[in-house]
């Protein structure tokens, strides 16, 4: 092999390496640089958009509304800063970054997007983004444009009143189902010698768990036979909105724990025994957060051969 072919194979397999790795580290993150994600009609926001992960050469950056682009050029800036003049500047703004190597372009992973609204009231709740997690906080603020001296804030949920004095946060505590619903405000301050009050739009707040409820199952077709494979699967779906999260299974028979945990949704027992048989659960954590759920208890008899077959007929 020469030594331009040893050069070409030394740089594709070094692009090949960042393009395996892009998925990784590469992610980029926007976020709020200053101001608020509900804006008033003549304020201003400016995002900005982070790249985990060092490398010799700068990030240029390019920014997105509803996923078509809203720079026409890659800048060296990481921020961008929304005028908002318009309700139809309201949406979901990312970001993704582009570098130019002596190997090629590399392009990073786009940015989960950050919704923004341009608001034309004069009285808006504010809300963290949708949806809540069971047993999380969340703090609402009612935000008066220009933001006068407040001498009264009401908060609403469902037209009952939950709170009533002058501080313009409500703070929810240990999230619960029943939490869900349609959040207002209504703010009254002071203006040149006179009293004004004006209510924000409803809000709908949503509230889920951050990890269902698993179900384990059998997925053998029929009876679990005598000597035959016995495997269980365990069903479950995490709903925390971050990247990186990872699962560990437990699988238990009448409370006690079988083998380590895994990242594997499934246990196989290669032949199966009438030891085999009884109550089983699988329990499922979230690797770094102390979120853990435990099933149903599922029901599981080991048949010998001919005891299936008689029952089959």
């Amino acid at each position: 092999m020469n030594m331009q072919s040893s050069f070409c194979l030394f740089v594709l397999s070094t692009v090949a390496g960042w393009a395996a790795s892009q998925d990784m580290s590469f992610r980029a993150v926007v976020g709020i640089a200053s101001g608020e994600p509900q804006v008033f009609v003549g304020e201003t926001v400016t995002l900005r958009c982070s790249i985990p992960g060092n490398l010799p050469d700068p990030w240029r950056y390019l920014w997105f509304k509803d996923g078509a682009p809203i720079r026409q050029y890659k800048s060296l800036d990481d921020t961008y800063t929304l005028t908002a003049l318009l309700p139809m500047q309201s949406g979901n703004y990312s970001c993704e970054g582009t570098m130019i190597t002596d190997y090629g372009s590399l392009l990073s992973v786009p940015s989960q997007p950050l919704r923004i609204d341009v608001e034309v009231g004069r009285v808006v709740l504010q809300a963290p983004p949708q949806p809540l997690l069971i047993d999380d906080s969340a703090t609402l603020t009612c935000r008066v444009r220009r933001n006068p001296f407040l001498t009264e804030v009401v908060f609403y949920k469902d037209g009952t009143e939950l709170q009533r004095g002058s501080h313009p946060k409500l703070h929810l505590h240990d999230l619960k189902l029943q939490d869900q619903g349609a959040y207002w405000c209504r703010a009254t301050w002071g203006h040149m010698s006179t009293w004004k009050s004006s209510q924000s739009v409803a809000v709908q707040i949503s509230v889920i768990d951050g990890l269902t409820v698993p179900v384990i199952e059998v997925l053998n077709d029929g009876p679990v036979l005598l000597g035959h494979p016995l495997v269980l699967r365990c069903r479950v779906q995490i709903n925390i909105p971050r990247p990186g999260l990872r699962l560990r299974y437990y699988f238990l028979r009448n409370g006690q724990r079988l083998g380590l945990a895994t990242s594997r949704d499934t246990l196989t027992i290669p032949q199966a025994t009438l030891q085999h048989s009884g109550q089983y659960q699988c329990k499922v954590a979230v690797q770094g957060l102390s979120l853990t759920k435990l099933s149903n208890s599922l029901p599981v008899e080991v048949v010998a051969v001919s005891e299936s077959s008689t029952e089959l007929f």
